[in-house]
Formats: structure tokens, sequence, C-alpha cells
């Protein structure tokens, strides 16, 4: 994983916190979708 996933990470965080507030449009739900899995997964 390494650092690409951390890249990945921080932009994916970003996007949370920027929907959390505005209605935004996510690039790639399908990819967004599998990272946020992937994150949770290992972050437990």
């Amino acid at each position: 994983m390494g650092r690409e996933f951390e890249q990945l990470n921080s932009k994916i965080k970003r996007e949370i916190i920027l929907g959390a507030g505005h209605n935004t449009h996510i690039e790639n739900p399908r990819l967004f979708h599998d990272v946020v899995n992937a994150w949770l997964t290992n972050s437990i």
C-alpha cells in the first residue's frame, strides 16, 4: 500500500470532509467506495 495509499487516503478524507458540508460530486464513486472499505477495514 504505502505512499500511494496514503495520498489516496488523505484525498478521500478531504472528499468526506468537503462532502459533509457540501453535496460535492465524487470523481469516481466506485473507487471511492472501494477505498473507503479498505480504509475502514485497515483502521479497525
